[in-house]
């Protein structure tokens, strides 16, 4: 049987003593198995295999599955484009899983593109004030649809993009400044994206002032201005916003269009993660770390990163594993390093893959495998 330099099957199969798959309901490696061979970057790609091991997944009950598939037959990944197929994925999705983001992700794309409503249905629906078949509509007018006989005409989509939005649908703000930043809505009331920002944020009940100063962070919608954060993330952690305290934080510890002052980050990120957000956590311990490297350094250290992993925020599940790994700070343990290495990497924490790659050889008892998993994990490091 031909192996790669990993002691992995090429395009054969099941990876040789891995441990990733060790029971038939194991979703979570069938997860990882699909998308080892998904991105061809240890094995050579095999989309079909990968498939395979999703619907395998999916058989068994887990919701992420089935929106991988769905996605498959959305893009046409190996598989014919076939949008009904793609649609029942997703509500088997929206069934299977009462997590917030991915029903709502499903649910959305659902509504939206369930081409047998007619317009009369949805105009009816409109009328008895149900944003969502505003929205509807408006990307029928946007896309254009055979279906209903209707030409593209994104200036009206636009239109309906506004009622869906005044009718209470918080989501479409961006394709609404989108809209407004290709000029087809020159009479709506709102005309600067920051206007639209906050108001979706007031919808939201999100604080408005951190809102706003996000999408010039990251940024989003709107030019990059890290004055602009700077301004609107120190508005509100006056009222006590501990997610703008960690993005201050990172502005101050990263000179992010200031000079880099690490006295400022340091209580930010503490008082931010002593409110309980996992990120500023991970970014308090990080501070630790790399502030001294001491015993009861090392504590406080595991102990902020635990509470992040816990959270399971994927670079504290990261760099958890990594002093698990180590030794440092805690008992080694390669078993829990593994379980948070793969939690990092269900989150698509690349990085990840080489150390659950490694350390599964390294504890196989098959002669040569060990050794080369000691000489993958030393490329892991680099």
């Amino acid at each position: 049987m031909p192996i790669n330099n990993y002691g992995w099957p090429i395009n054969t199969g099941l990876p040789i003593n891995t441990g990733l798959l060790t029971t038939a309901n194991n979703t979570s490696a069938l997860l990882d198995l699909a998308r080892v061979y998904q991105e061809g970057k240890v094995v050579k790609a095999d989309f079909e295999l990968a498939l395979d091991y999703l619907q395998t997944a999916a058989d068994i009950g887990n919701p992420v599955a089935n929106v991988r598939i769905a996605n498959f037959y959305f893009e046409g990944i190996s598989v014919p484009v076939d949008i009904d197929k793609a649609t029942n994925y997703l509500l088997n999705a929206v069934g299977l899983d009462e997590a917030s983001l991915l029903k709502k992700d499903a649910y959305e794309y659902v509504t939206t593109y369930d081409s047998k409503e007619t317009m009369q249905s949805l105009i009816e629906q409109y009328n008895n004030n149900d944003p969502m078949a505003a929205y509807r509509i408006a990307h029928r007018y946007t896309n254009g649809d055979i279906t209903s006989n209707l030409e593209q005409n994104v200036a009206l989509g636009c239109e309906w993009l506004t009622r869906s939005f005044s009718l209470g649908y918080a989501d479409a703000y961006e394709e609404l400044i989108e809209c407004l930043q290709n000029n087809y809505l020159p009479n709506y009331y709102l005309q600067q994206p920051v206007e639209v920002i906050a108001l979706a944020a007031k919808m939201h009940n999100y604080d408005v002032e951190s809102f706003i100063a996000e999408h010039f962070y990251w940024p989003h919608l709107v030019e990059l201005d890290y004055a602009k954060a700077f301004k609107y993330f120190n508005l509100a952690i006056e009222v006590g916003d501990d997610i703008a305290m960690n993005h201050l934080g990172v502005i101050h510890r990263d000179g992010l269009g200031t000079e880099i002052n690490l006295e400022a980050a340091y209580p930010l990120f503490k008082n931010s993660a002593e409110m309980g957000n996992e990120v500023a956590m991970h970014n308090f311990a990080m501070m630790l770390i790399n502030k001294e490297d001491n015993d009861s350094s090392l504590k406080q250290v595991v102990f902020w990163m635990q509470r992040s992993a816990q959270k399971k925020y994927a670079p504290a599940q990261f760099e958890l594993a990594k002093l698990y790994l180590q030794g440092r700070g805690v008992e080694r343990n390669l078993e829990i390093s593994v379980s948070l290495f793969k939690g990092a990497r269900s989150q698509d924490m690349e990085e990840a893959e080489c150390y659950i790659i490694a350390l599964n050889l390294i504890q196989s008892t098959q002669r040569g495998v060990s050794e080369n998993g000691q000489n993958l994990l030393k490329t892991c490091t680099d």
